[in-house]
């Protein structure tokens, strides 16, 4: 019984460690982008080519926009 208890917390705490690395990930992504807005006199973010498109689009939509 203990064991299952173990095994059991080990995999509720690397849960929750994967979605806080994951929350991190997005924050930044999305601060990344809102502050570019942020500055005096910016025009945002720049998309100009496949790359930067698949960067903020899904793959499948960014390669329609291409």
């Amino acid at each position: 019984m203990l064991t299952r208890r173990i095994l059991l917390l080990s995999a509720a705490s690397a849960a929750v460690a994967g979605t806080a690395s994951a929350d991190a990930a997005a924050l930044a992504f999305v601060n990344a982008i809102y502050n570019s807005y942020t500055k005096p006199h910016s025009d945002g973010v720049l998309i100009d080519d496949g790359k930067k498109l698949r960067r903020y689009f899904e793959p499948v939509l960014a390669a329609a926009m291409n």
